[in-house]
Protein backbone atom coordinates (compact mmCIF):
# COMPACT_ATOMS: atom_id res chain seq x y z
CA UNK A 1 0.00 0.00 0.00
CA UNK A 2 2.82 2.67 0.85
CA UNK A 3 4.73 1.67 -2.64
CA UNK A 4 1.33 2.31 -4.36
CA UNK A 5 0.81 5.83 -2.46
CA UNK A 6 4.50 6.48 -3.84
CA UNK A 7 3.99 5.39 -7.09
CA UNK A 8 0.53 7.34 -7.18
CA UNK A 9 2.57 10.73 -5.56
CA UNK A 10 5.44 10.63 -7.98
CA UNK A 11 3.07 10.62 -11.40
CA UNK A 12 2.00 13.60 -10.34
CA UNK A 13 4.99 15.07 -9.25
CA UNK A 14 6.47 14.68 -12.77
CA UNK A 15 2.87 15.40 -14.22
CA UNK A 16 2.81 18.77 -12.09
CA UNK A 17 6.25 19.48 -13.12
CA UNK A 18 5.54 19.09 -16.75
CA UNK A 19 2.43 20.94 -16.56
CA UNK A 20 4.07 24.11 -15.08
CA UNK A 21 6.84 23.64 -17.54
CA UNK A 22 4.20 23.65 -20.35
CA UNK A 23 2.28 26.65 -19.25
CA UNK A 24 5.58 28.56 -18.75
CA UNK A 25 4.84 28.97 -14.91
CA UNK A 26 8.45 28.01 -14.54
CA UNK A 27 11.12 27.57 -16.89
CA UNK A 28 13.38 24.74 -17.87
CA UNK A 29 16.26 26.15 -15.86
CA UNK A 30 14.71 26.37 -12.11
CA UNK A 31 15.63 24.37 -9.84
CA UNK A 32 12.00 23.89 -8.77
CA UNK A 33 11.20 21.91 -12.03
CA UNK A 34 14.56 19.56 -11.23
CA UNK A 35 13.51 18.91 -7.89
CA UNK A 36 9.79 18.03 -8.69
CA UNK A 37 10.90 15.55 -11.36
CA UNK A 38 13.76 13.89 -8.68
CA UNK A 39 11.19 13.41 -6.12
CA UNK A 40 8.72 12.33 -8.70
CA UNK A 41 11.15 9.52 -10.40
CA UNK A 42 12.75 8.75 -6.74
CA UNK A 43 8.59 8.11 -5.58
CA UNK A 44 7.72 6.29 -8.79
CA UNK A 45 10.63 3.83 -8.80
CA UNK A 46 9.76 2.59 -4.78
CA UNK A 47 6.44 0.98 -6.45
CA UNK A 48 8.64 0.40 -9.56
CA UNK A 49 11.13 -2.02 -7.60
CA UNK A 50 8.38 -3.67 -5.68
CA UNK A 51 6.76 -4.54 -9.36
CA UNK A 52 9.94 -5.84 -10.80
CA UNK A 53 9.16 -3.34 -13.16
CA UNK A 54 12.93 -3.30 -14.50
CA UNK A 55 13.01 -1.08 -17.54
CA UNK A 56 10.63 1.49 -16.25
CA UNK A 57 12.59 1.32 -13.17
CA UNK A 58 15.84 1.91 -15.43
CA UNK A 59 14.21 4.65 -16.65
CA UNK A 60 12.87 6.38 -13.85
CA UNK A 61 16.92 6.08 -12.46
CA UNK A 62 18.42 8.04 -15.55
CA UNK A 63 15.64 10.64 -14.80
CA UNK A 64 16.91 10.93 -11.24
CA UNK A 65 20.67 10.88 -12.27
CA UNK A 66 19.94 13.98 -14.68
CA UNK A 67 17.75 15.56 -12.12
CA UNK A 68 19.65 15.26 -9.41
CA UNK A 69 22.96 16.38 -11.29
CA UNK A 70 21.13 19.80 -12.69
CA UNK A 71 19.71 20.58 -8.77
CA UNK A 72 23.65 19.76 -7.48
CA UNK A 73 24.84 22.24 -10.72
CA UNK A 74 22.94 24.83 -9.19
CA UNK A 75 23.38 24.46 -5.85
CA UNK A 76 27.41 23.95 -5.85
CA UNK A 77 27.91 27.12 -8.75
Amino acid sequence: MFTQVCGWFGMLCILAAYFLLANEFVQSRDILYHVMNALGSLSLSLDLARKRAWPALGLQIVFILIALSTVCRYVLV
